[in-house]
């Protein structure tokens, strides 16, 4: 099954965020394919908590980016945030587009994003 996940609760909510990054882990396990992890609204908070190592979402970026990076799939799942999310959080000049990856996150348009759940049998979203 392909599953595209959806993260749109601010850093308050950190049980959140746990909460899908094990059901992440979960459905790898049980030989599901993670389609993508979008952050959307207010989870784009947890990409911007990346340059800080004392905010709590450091941690939780750290093993984002690991379960990216080991995951067993033949594609590892994308790491998205929506860039109009973002530049609406950011500080005033500073350039979204133009940046490779945000704290391991790719910022990507909301068109992206819409393709991914078009190709997704299930959408699962984590919000406070």
């Amino acid at each position: 099954m392909r599953i595209v996940v959806i993260v749109a609760c601010s850093l308050t909510r950190y049980s959140l965020h746990e909460a899908a990054l094990t059901f992440v882990r979960a459905a790898l396990l049980a030989r599901h394919e993670i389609a993508g992890v979008y952050l959307l609204q207010d989870g784009v908070e947890l990409a911007l908590a990346g340059g800080d190592q004392t905010e709590p979402g450091a941690r939780l970026l750290a093993d984002w980016s690991q379960l990216a990076g080991t995951s067993q799939q033949s594609t590892p799942p994308c790491l998205g945030v929506c860039v109009g999310a973002l530049g609406r959080r950011q500080s005033p000049g500073a350039e979204v587009a133009s940046e490779p990856a945000v704290s391991g996150f790719e910022p990507m348009g909301l068109g992206q994003i819409i393709a991914a759940l078009l190709t997704a049998d299930r959408v699962v979203e984590f919000r406070a």
